[in-house]
């Protein structure tokens, strides 16, 4: 089959049972297809050569999930299910004819993708419960890893001379109440948060017919089979993940106190928030005080002159360290993450033409003995907006765990704050949630 939808005949019901243990819901698989191009992709085309940061970007995938409600009191039936996996199945067929590198295959090298159309993995499935159980409830949002097909969320892929994993999965999930829960899983090899979101704004606009599509950007490039990545993620599940609301208006007066005490010109919500995950996580360490950086990427297409269509891995990192006690105030690091940030602006951009150094880095400080934390931040990113064709998703959100250490920043769904996602230790996690800071500042959804 040259392109479209193609349905597997395998059973898939049993790879859903390790994967609801934590979910006190039933999800169960219902369907499995692979959808691939519209049209065949132009031998011309492949492969897609990946760059040097794109090679050393960790080789797993990305799980996001968007929680549509129900549009109409007989969205539940038989034949509105129907109508959605099958304009979404469509609608995907011919987005992947212009995103055609998300529907190959990683090379075993890793360093460029076989653009041969094997197609993206699409499962419906049916969870025994209502939205609101999952959303309102927080035992059961403590895991959304349900709502994704196992071996999506976090998890590296299977690169091997056969070419079998696919760069992309989608679980579309039917609620009891009629509404549906899209998890989408896209590898981070080929594509970054600003790439995902475009992506998904693309297909949404291809589902609804809006019109409003924005053609993809590719930016050539060689092929280096000299490229050799250097891995810094953590298989290790010793650590617990949970979220907390901050509205703005504690940010506002979390900023408004920065710039009073340290002379910081105009801080962000994104920067005093992740000052204080910092500060808070340091603080609670079961290890006592011992140095620390945090490292947090940064869009680069502004600088690179492309647009926000790019396609593929146009981020750069900017470290802030934390050497001694008297580093750890709110203005002294609200004062380097900026200072750090605006270091990027006369960043020589020829050194992301060896992203190799950044890793390089990173295993110099943990030889140093350097704690490591990470954040990222797709807040401004307009995923509350994506809509398909029968509105605006309730709630978007990652799926828990990655790494730890790890806090990721997302706008809540009506804009009024930030929901932050923070990956401790239990112990540190325990010791951050008494935290006067975070007590004071912040709602706790689980």
């Amino acid at each position: 089959m040259k392109g479209g939808i193609m349905h597997k005949t395998m059973n898939i019901r049993s790879i859903f049972k390790s994967a609801t243990r934590q979910l006190h819901a039933k999800v169960s698989a219902t369907s499995q297809t692979v959808v691939r191009p519209a049209l065949s992709t132009p031998s011309n085309l492949k492969p897609y050569n990946l760059s040097s940061v794109d090679v050393h970007t960790p080789n797993i995938y990305i799980p996001i999930v968007l929680f549509f409600p129900c549009p109409s009191a007989s969205a539940h039936t038989l034949a509105n299910k129907a109508n959605y996996a099958d304009r979404l199945k469509r609608s995907l067929a011919q987005t992947l004819t212009t995103y055609y590198p998300f529907a190959g295959r990683l090379s075993s090298s890793g360093t460029y993708v076989d653009c041969n159309d094997h197609g993206v993995e699409f499962l419906e499935s049916q969870v025994t419960c209502t939205m609101s159980e999952i959303l309102e409830n927080p035992r059961n949002h403590s895991s959304l890893s349900p709502l994704f097909r196992p071996g999506s969320v976090w998890n590296a892929l299977n690169i091997n001379n056969n070419n079998s994993s696919p760069l992309m999965i989608v679980q579309l999930n039917h609620f009891e109440c009629g509404g549906i829960a899209m998890a989408v899983s896209v590898t981070h090899r080929i594509t970054d948060g600003c790439g995902l979101c475009t992506f998904l704004a693309h297909w949404a606009s291809v589902c609804s017919q809006s019109g409003e599509q924005v053609e993809p950007h590719y930016v050539s490039r060689p092929y280096e089979s000299v490229l050799t990545p250097i891995e810094l993620y953590s298989s290790e599940n010793n650590w617990i993940t949970k979220r907390f609301v901050f509205h703005n208006s504690n940010l506002a007066n979390i900023k408004s106190m920065v710039s009073k005490q340290g002379l910081v010109e105009n801080p962000t919500r994104v920067e005093v928030l992740t000052a204080l995950l910092y500060k808070s996580s340091i603080a609670a360490s079961q290890s006592g005080f011992s140095p620390s950086v945090l490292i947090q990427p940064a869009d680069m297409r502004a600088r690179l002159m492309i647009p926000n269509s790019a396609v593929g891995n146009f981020y750069w990192w900017f470290m802030t360290q934390v050497r001694n006690e008297g580093e750890m105030t709110l203005h002294a690091l609200n004062n380097q993450i900026k200072k750090r940030k605006m270091e990027l602006r006369n960043m020589d951009l020829s050194t992301m033409d060896d992203a190799k150094l950044l890793g390089l880095t990173v295993m110099e400080f943990i030889k140093q003995k350097y704690e490591i934390y990470m954040c990222s931040s797709l807040c401004n990113f307009p995923l509350n907006k994506v809509d398909f064709g029968w509105g605006k998703p309730i709630k978007v959100s990652l799926a828990e765990g990655g790494w730890p250490n790890k806090f990721v920043l997302m706008d809540t769904p009506n804009g009024d704050g930030i929901e932050a996602m923070v990956s401790l230790d239990e112990e540190t996690m325990s010791r951050f949630e008494s935290d006067e800071n975070i007590l004071t500042s912040a709602s706790i959804l689980q």
